[in-house]
């Protein structure tokens, strides 16, 4: 299979290893010696600088709203989501991913999971995966123990969004990948985005410099289309302004579990239909697009 640089990358097909906070007490201290496999992630331990932190981010707003919607939604296959055909060339590779809920990106066999929403962590390992709660901005984590880190859909519900990419670019080996989805262009800031959760949305050129300033090569990008033919449809911005404010939306308005599970799968089928063609070069002439997916290699060094 070939691989989705245009560069070679280094192989390295044995489990990832990494040592999260052992007490309480020590809620930061990463420990080098005695690593463990992910397995050996304990749900519910604190992976922030304080305890106080862990609080704040388990009972966060956003970790609120997640928690109800994991209750209800139905896991999927990383398969079926548009991210799959670069993700897939990294099956038996070391991959880590930021924020799956019950819609993981990453393999499954091996992938390691990380989410603020304690429902979350636990539907994923009731299935056998290596999932835990931590902040996204304080990986417990090793350094430069993995292949590729996938944060989609994510980056834009973080605080302090430019420290997570610092740490992303911390646990990445040289030569690692970086896949990531956010939405484009602040002046689109609206109604919808505060009610998924978000905090803000991107200019690309921020964009290109925050991943150049830790580090990372845009190796190619894609710009989805599917939001951006809705968004033309009469009344489709304030139909789903009105559904993400009622309260029952989080539970999926109680949709029976196998009929949640076929809109889900068709909601996947139409993103993978109107993703995009993959593009190089700088992130410019992108003023009309309302989001981006982008494919990044972390080089050898940072630029800060």
């Amino acid at each position: 299979m070939s691989s989705c640089y245009d560069c070679p990358v280094a192989e390295h097909r044995h489990k990832a290893s990494f040592t999260p906070a052992r007490t309480w007490g020590n809620i930061v201290q990463i420990a080098t010696e005695h690593k463990i496999q992910p397995s050996g992630i304990q749900i519910g331990h604190p992976h922030t600088a304080h305890a106080s932190d862990w609080s704040t981010l388990v009972h966060s707003k956003n970790a609120r709203r997640y928690n109800r919607v994991w209750k209800h939604a139905v896991l999927q296959e990383p398969h079926i989501w548009p991210s799959w055909e670069i993700v897939a060339q990294f099956q038996g590779r070391r991959c880590l991913e930021i924020g799956a809920g019950n819609y993981p990106k990453i393999p499954l066999e091996g992938g390691v999971f990380l989410d603020l929403s304690e429902v979350a962590a636990s539907n994923l390992n009731a299935r056998g995966l290596n999932a835990c709660v931590g902040a996204a901005d304080c990986l417990p984590l090793a350094d430069s123990c993995f292949d590729l880190v996938v944060a989609w859909e994510v980056l834009e519900h973080i605080e302090d969004h430019q420290r997570t990419v610092s740490e992303v670019a911390r646990v990445l080996r040289g030569g690692g990948a970086f896949l990531l989805s956010v939405p484009l262009h602040q002046h689109r800031f609206g109604p919808l985005d505060r009610a998924a959760g978000h905090k803000r949305r991107y200019e690309p050129q921020e964009l290109a410099a925050s991943l150049t300033e830790n580090g990372f090569r845009v190796v190619k990008f894609r710009c989805p289309q599917l939001v951006k033919r809705l968004e033309r449809v009469p009344g489709f911005e304030s139909l789903v302004t009105r559904t993400y404010s009622c309260p029952a939306h989080t539970s999926y308005f109680g949709l029976p579990r196998p009929i949640l599970n076929l809109a889900v799968r068709a909601g996947a089928f139409l993103l993978r239909a109107s993703c995009g063609r993959w593009s190089t070069g700088p992130l410019e002439g992108l003023e009309n697009e309302t989001e981006i997916n982008v494919l990044c290699q972390k080089t050898t060094g940072r630029t800060r």
